[in-house]
Formats: C-alpha cells, structure tokens, sequence
C-alpha cells in the first residue's frame, strides 16, 4: 500500500496578512497583461492603480468610540480587499505552480 501525503495550505488572517504594496503590484502585473482592459474602461492602469492604492491606504476603523487608520494589510470589511485576496492567491499558486 502507498503512503499518501496530505498537506494544508490554510492562511491566517488573510486579509490583514496582505501587504498593500504587494496587493498593488499584483493588481499592476494583472492590469498590464489584460488585452481587453481598454474596452471595459478609458482609465489608463497608472490611474486605475493609484485609485486602488488609495482605498487601501486610507482604511479607518472604530473600536471602543476610538477612530483608528489601519497601518497593515486590507481591511476585512473591504470589498476591494476579497478581490485583492483573489488575485494574490491566484498570482501565488500560477508561481507554485510553475517552479
């Protein structure tokens, strides 16, 4: 009988894990290859970009009556930050993948 591995690869707190640096670049990388952006929308990428950079730059949160900025990763909340958490998964596993 032959041994099977089987191997977890579960994230932890994904979304706060998410550099947002990271998460612009991948999102820069995606937009710069896709040949029908251009029909979709008359933003160039740089604008498209500098508009993602700051929704998740700019994330606020209350807790306990305090305001605070969140200064790590997306926010939970967003839903820029489950689209973000797509492509980063996806530009990972397509890097797994082929190494």
């Amino acid at each position: 009988m032959e041994a099977v591995l089987l191997v977890s690869f579960d994230v932890v707190s994904l979304f706060t894990s998410i550099p947002v640096d990271l998460a612009v670049n991948v999102a820069h990388n995606h937009l710069v290859t896709d040949e029908n952006l251009q029909e979709r929308t008359a933003l160039p990428v740089t604008d498209v970009i500098k508009l993602l950079d700051f929704c998740l730059s700019t994330t606020n949160f209350q807790y306990d009556h305090k305001h605070y900025k969140q200064i790590h990763g997306t926010a939970m909340g967003s839903p820029v930050s489950a689209v973000m958490e797509n492509m980063i998964m996806e530009d990972l596993a397509k890097r797994a993948l082929t190494t």
